[in-house]
This record gives structure tokens, sequence and C-alpha cells, in this order.
């Protein structure tokens, strides 16, 4: 059988900066530090927004319906009018392409599509520099 780990920590007398109750923490209470007991600890971790502990807020969801299939869907935006929506199917077809299959070994992230874009923006820079020359 495991010992819980705070049996193996001596414990230390203080008194709780929030309610003013004695308590005893797993740790030398060092100045600067604020203590709590183990109640105002949990509330103070519970109201907390950052870390593990942040409460998910509840996200708007609006009404939709998909203009490719029809299906109705609901978005957690306000869909606009200049641009399509899709339900979660008919996404996954107008999702963009990622290049991930031509990355080149080393880490390098250069595709062969952009090679040409590269090669016309280096044609056009030294066309500039001979111009100044």
């Amino acid at each position: 059988m495991k010992e819980n780990k705070m049996d193996n920590k001596s414990m230390h007398d203080a008194v709780c900066d929030k309610c003013g109750k004695d308590c005893k923490v797993p740790f030398k209470p060092t100045s600067g530090k604020p203590i709590f007991c183990s109640e105002c600890f949990e509330q103070k971790q519970n109201n907390s927004s950052g870390g593990f502990n942040k409460k998910r807020r509840k996200v708007e969801k609006f009404d939709a319906r998909c203009d490719e299939c029809g299906t109705s869907c609901k978005l957690p935006f306000k869909p606009s009018s200049d641009k399509p929506v899709y339900c979660n199917k008919c996404f996954q077809k107008h999702k963009p392409q990622t290049n991930r299959g031509n990355r080149r070994r080393g880490g390098r992230n250069i595709f062969k599509n952009d090679f040409a874009a590269i090669n016309s923006k280096l044609d056009r820079i030294i066309e500039l520099l001979e111009k100044q020359q």
C-alpha cells in the first residue's frame, strides 16, 4: 500500500491570510507569500482564471444552414453573408490542405510550389538592383 505523500512531509503551523484561522501547511511559511487554509485555498483555486482549474466559458452557438448540402447546424460564431457556411461533413471537404507531406527532411518548411514565387520575387529584386547601378 502506498503512503500518502503528505505523511512524508512535516506540517507547519500557520495562520490563513484570508480568514485568520489557525491551520497547518506542508511547507515552511516565509514572509511575502500568502498562506491559505485548505478551505480558502480550494475556494481560491475554484475562482482562479488560470491554470488547469480554469472553468470553460459557455460558447454561444448560432443556428445556420450549410451552403453546400442544406443541413442545419450550429456554429460557435455568428455567420456573415460574405463567407460560406459549412456543416462539419462539408467543412472537411473544403478545409485547406496542408503541405505536410511535401516537407523536406531537417525541419525545413520549403515547399515545391513556393519556389516559383520565390524565384519571381528574386528576379524582380535583381532587376531593381541592376537599374540602380
